[in-house]
């Protein structure tokens, strides 16, 4: 929320008296964002954001007239999920250094998120077929996070894939120097 504000409502809109914003005033705003090639998922999110504050002066009568009323929210569409074939996995992995193989194995055969196969350690494995994903690895910041759309301390619990359970003991020989990287690479068929 704060991020739409302060990177696109701001600087479009901050300049305006609050009563000189109506629903010709907010199209354009959405005409300029997508002019300038932002996604129609975060033009969504940043809509919702600006709808919020402006009725929310309106309703308190800091605007005469609701400011969005008529304004046609953005559509996002979802992409259909592409799952990839059997085939090609295979030759991610063979093309793949020992990090981003470990990574897909543990996506493909235990059906973490790009963050959580990132943040794969070894101390994680439960039950000898169980992997706990306790954090991810964010993908602004490249530091480990909680998991999103759970609590801090929440944990995801997935099935561990045959090919990868023999896979992450020897990982963890491996990078005894830095724990927080468990990879050997893919393993062998």
């Amino acid at each position: 929320m704060d991020s739409s504000i302060n990177v696109h409502i701001i600087p479009r809109l901050g300049s305006r008296k609050l009563n000189s914003v109506t629903p010709i005033v907010v199209e354009r705003f959405l005409d300029e964002l997508e002019t300038d090639g932002v996604g129609r998922g975060n033009q969504v999110n940043i809509f919702r954001v600006l709808k919020a504050v402006l009725r929310d002066a309106y309703g308190k009568g800091a605007m005469a007239d609701d400011p969005v009323r008529g304004v046609q929210e953005p559509e996002y569409v979802r992409e259909k999920a592409v799952i990839p074939s059997l085939v090609y996995v295979k030759k991610a992995l063979q093309a793949a250094d020992e990090f981003l193989a470990l990574e897909i194995v543990m996506m493909v055969g235990c059906g973490l998120r790009n963050g959580e196969a990132r943040a794969v350690n070894i101390n994680n494995v439960v039950a000898g077929d169980v992997y706990r994903a306790h954090e991810q690895i964010h993908s602004n910041t490249h530091k480990p996070a909680k998991l999103k759309h759970r609590k801090a301390g929440e944990f995801r619990e997935v099935p561990e894939t045959v090919r990868g359970r023999p896979t992450l003991p020897r990982q963890e020989r491996n990078c005894r120097s830095e724990p927080s990287l468990v990879s050997e690479g893919p393993p062998s068929s």
